[in-house]
This record gives structure tokens, C-alpha cells and sequence, in this order.
């Protein structure tokens, strides 16, 4: 793990998710950056604490494939429903859009 925490530069997760007006995919995409907070993580073995570090530091060109399903539903790409089924938890999505609903 320590070589891995060195030597990763990004991460990227794709999913192609339907575009709401029928034409095509439009990708959906989680982006890790290793900072030194991540790589401190790796190398401690804190992986749970990962997904909250990307979901905090957008600062630093990183988000969660939520935080890309659910931009993507705010610009009128895809529709909620398939935000909601194509995250890695739903829950999130629910989370982070409230008040959001189809």
C-alpha cells in the first residue's frame, strides 16, 4: 500500500448513463486525486475514510460519482430516476438532492 500511496497520481470511475432526451450517453464520473490526505489514508489503511474525503474536496478537482449523477440531473442531462440507478448508493443521492423529485 505504501508504493500504491506514492505512486497513483488519479483515479477515474465511469458509468455511461442515458441521456434524458433519448439521444445517446452522457458519462457520469468519479474522480480521485492523490493529495496527501488521501495517500495518508491509503498507506493507514483508513479506506472508508476516502469516500468522504473525495466527497469534501472538490477544492482539489476531486467528486464522487454521486456528486457527478446528481450535477448532471441539475443541467437537465439525465433524469433522477437514472441518478438514482446508477450510484453506487442511492441513499447518497438522496442526501445530496432532497428536495429533488421527478
Amino acid at each position: 500500500m505504501v508504493q500504491m500511496s506514492f505512486g497513483i497520481s488519479h483515479v477515474l470511475s465511469q458509468k455511461l448513463v442515458p441521456r434524458a432526451d433519448g439521444h445517446g450517453r452522457v458519462v457520469a464520473m468519479e474522480v480521485l486525486r492523490n493529495v496527501p490526505a488521501i495517500g495518508n489514508q491509503m498507506r493507514t489503511g483508513n479506506w472508508h475514510q476516502i469516500y468522504g474525503a473525495i466527497e469534501t474536496r472538490s477544492k482539489d478537482g476531486m467528486s464522487t460519482l454521486e456528486q457527478s449523477l446528481i450535477s448532471l440531473y441539475e443541467r437537465g442531462i439525465i433524469t433522477m430516476e437514472d441518478a438514482i440507478s446508477h450510484a453506487n448508493d442511492a441513499s447518497i443521492i438522496d442526501r445530496l438532492a432532497p428536495s429533488f423529485s421527478e
